[in-house]
């Protein structure tokens, strides 16, 4: 079979089979109960989630919280001047500021806005690859290239094939999209 006849999800599963090596949740476990490795496993185990807070900000406020980002994305003192300024419909607005923020960086804009956020914690620990390593650091995720000389992926997700996951599914279509 080849890669324009494979599904997404056999797709997924092939870059799982040949990136995920194995399953380390017990050993990272048992070693985080020592005070010397448990700095390094926090690095891949727990991190704030300021995208979620910043998405909840964004296309669940209103419009008065609104002027808030506005003003400190693009100087407008209000909603409707950021619209005009941007040559924007009302519909488009949200979708606007979130592309805004992200380009911005959401961590810098949650904390200027002062969002209360949650934290991300992995549920699973996996070793992968290297490659598959900077894939899921480029999307945010949460690993350790060098955890007592191995590469260590803190998984926030449990109850679902690896190949299932949505970080998993996305990278394996912009690997297959040429």
């Amino acid at each position: 079979m080849n890669n324009q006849t494979e599904t997404l999800e056999q797709q997924a599963t092939r870059l799982v089979d040949n990136e995920v090596c194995y399953g380390v949740s017990q050993l990272i476990n048992e070693l985080a109960s020592n005070d010397e490795y448990i700095d390094d496993i926090m690095e891949f185990s727990c991190k704030p989630d300021y995208e979620a807070a910043l998405h909840e900000f964004v296309y669940y406020s209103d419009y008065s919280q609104l002027a808030e980002l506005c003003e400190l994305l693009n100087s407008s003192s209000s909603v409707w001047d950021y619209l005009e300024e941007n040559e924007l419909k009302e519909e488009g607005l949200r979708d606007h500021l979130w592309y805004e923020c992200t380009e911005t960086g959401v961590e810098t804009v949650a904390y200027d806005l002062n969002l209360d956020y949650d934290y991300k914690e992995a549920l699973q620990f996996w070793l992968v690859s290297d490659w598959l390593a900077d894939k899921l650091i480029e999307k945010g995720e949460m690993v350790n290239k060098d955890f007592l000389g191995l590469t260590v992926w803190g998984r926030c997700t449990s109850g679902q094939l690896i190949s299932a996951d949505h970080v998993i599914e996305q990278i394996t279509k912009e690997l297959h999209e040429d």
